[in-house]
C-alpha cells in the first residue's frame, strides 16, 4: 500500500493468490449469459443484484466482482462506484468499483475490491445493494457494470 505525506493510503495491489482447482467458484447472475453484463445507475437503475449460489465447502471466502467503470477518466475526480454485499440478509461488506479506464469504456474489466467472510455450505442468497453504505462523494454518478462474482476460499 503506497502512503502520502497526508496520511492517505492507495488501495492495496491486487494480491497474489494461488488457489486450488475446487476452492475459487466463478458465478453469473441469474438470466445473464455470454457477455451479458448487469448494469447498475444510480440515477436509473439502484436495483439490487439478487440471486442463489451453492456453497459446497465452509471456510473464510473472498467474495469479489469482475466488473467495469467507464464513468470518467481514471484520472478525473470522485465517481468511484460502491455496493453492499449482502449474503444470507446479512452485510458482509462494500465491494469497491474504482474507474478502470477512460471515460466511455465499459469493455475493460478487472476484479473489485474483495470482502472476506465465514460461508457455511449449503444455498446462499446473494445481494449486491445500492443503500446508504454505498454513496460516495459524487452521489449522482455511481454505476458500474458487473459480469460475474468470484467466491475463493482461502482458508
Amino acid at each position: 500500500m503506497a502512503v502520502a505525506l497526508d496520511g492517505r493510503e492507495s488501495y492495496l495491489n491486487e494480491p497474489n493468490d494461488y488457489p486450488s482447482a475446487d476452492s475459487r467458484m466463478e458465478t453469473r447472475p441469474c438470466g445473464l449469459s455470454g457477455d451479458e453484463v448487469w448494469f447498475s445507475r444510480v440515477t436509473e437503475s439502484p436495483d439490487a443484484l439478487c440471486y442463489n449460489v451453492n456453497i459446497d465447502k465452509p471456510g473464510v471466502y473472498r467474495v469479489d466482482a469482475f466488473f467495469a467503470n467507464g464513468t470518467y477518466d481514471v484520472s478525473d475526480g470522485n465517481t468511484c462506484a460502491l455496493r453492499s454485499l449482502y449474503l444470507n440478509g446479512r452485510r458482509a461488506g462494500t465491494l469497491a468499483f474504482p474507474h478502470t479506464s477512460r471515460s466511455g469504456n465499459w469493455e475493460y474489466f478487472i476484479y473489485s475490491t474483495a470482502v472476506e467472510t465465514v460461508m457455511t455450505p449449503g444455498p446462499c442468497r446473494v445481494e449486491v445493494v445500492y443503500d446508504s453504505f454505498s454513496e460516495n462523494m459524487n452521489r449522482l454518478v455511481n454505476d458500474m457494470v458487473i459480469k460475474h462474482l468470484r467466491f475463493t476460499r482461502i482458508s
